[in-house]
């Protein structure tokens, strides 16, 4: 406000809200505004005359936020902001991280793609008539390294080696499991291990990679071509017109 020549100056809140460092200072900073219009009064008074005008402060009406923060398994997701209002533009950028937009960076329901591992920093900004107001969100990729078990065998013997592909660090932990057939896996956590006492036929091990919760899966069989062997069993003398055969049960094959 202009200073006065003659008398004192003191402003006042004549509508909306507003807190003053100093009420008797014509330039003032004024704190604490509420959204939309506020009227602030300058007084000017002399003796029992008082004079005054008032300046309206629009603080604009927006309803800003970017959304909670989250963590996916996935280098995809859906953005969740609150859409600008009439009046307003809103566009998503990426503080730290990396993702694509569709189908553009103003669409407060954006889908992404493309995200790092670990934490991704988004930013919206919604502008009016020059006015920036920023909220963030983070969304965390836990992605695990994508499971590779290794090709398939055919091998002729009860025991093998698995091959999966190593885990570089922080980007999960593996381990084995027997899925169907049969056999031992020496070290669960090699991705490399040994494996003994496989069946006749295919067996089948799962390579599982887990990060924070994350997961991510492959298989492999392992086909044991041993020759089957068939047995009937001893010879038998009875003293009956019935007996109980005793052949093997095979693991492959019919009997």
């Amino acid at each position: 406000a202009v200073a006065p020549t003659q008398g004192t100056g003191m402003w006042s809140v004549y509508s909306g809200s507003g807190v003053f460092d100093n009420p008797t200072i014509p330039n003032t900073i004024v704190n604490g505004l509420q959204k939309g219009a506020n009227t602030m009064r300058w007084s000017v008074t002399k003796g029992a005359c008082i004079n005054h005008v008032d300046l309206l402060v629009n603080n604009l009406k927006v309803n800003l936020n970017a959304g909670v923060d989250s963590s996916i398994c996935t280098k995809s997701t859906i953005l969740n902001a609150v859409p600008a209002v009439t009046g307003t533009t809103g566009e998503w950028t990426i503080i730290s991280g990396s993702a694509t937009f569709f189908p553009s960076r103003n669409d407060p329901k954006a889908r992404i793609g493309g995200l790092a591992n670990d934490d991704n920093y988004f930013a919206w900004t919604i502008t009016s008539n020059g006015c920036a107001t920023v909220d963030t969100v983070r969304i965390t990729v836990n992605a695990p390294q994508q499971a590779n078990a290794g090709s398939d065998q055919s091998i002729v013997g009860s025991a093998s080696s698995l091959n999966a592909d190593p885990i570089p660090p922080l980007l999960g932990v593996g381990s084995w499991s027997l899925v169907s057939g049969g056999g031992e896996i020496d070290n669960i956590y090699n991705p490399q291990s040994s494996v003994t006492n496989l069946r006749r036929g295919a067996n089948n091990f799962r390579w599982t990679v887990v990060k924070n919760g994350c997961y991510s899966t492959d298989e492999v069989t392992i086909t044991n071509g041993q020759s089957i062997n068939a047995e009937a069993g001893p010879d038998q003398e009875v003293c009956a017109s019935t007996a109980t055969l005793r052949a093997n049960d095979p693991d492959v094959g019919i009997g």
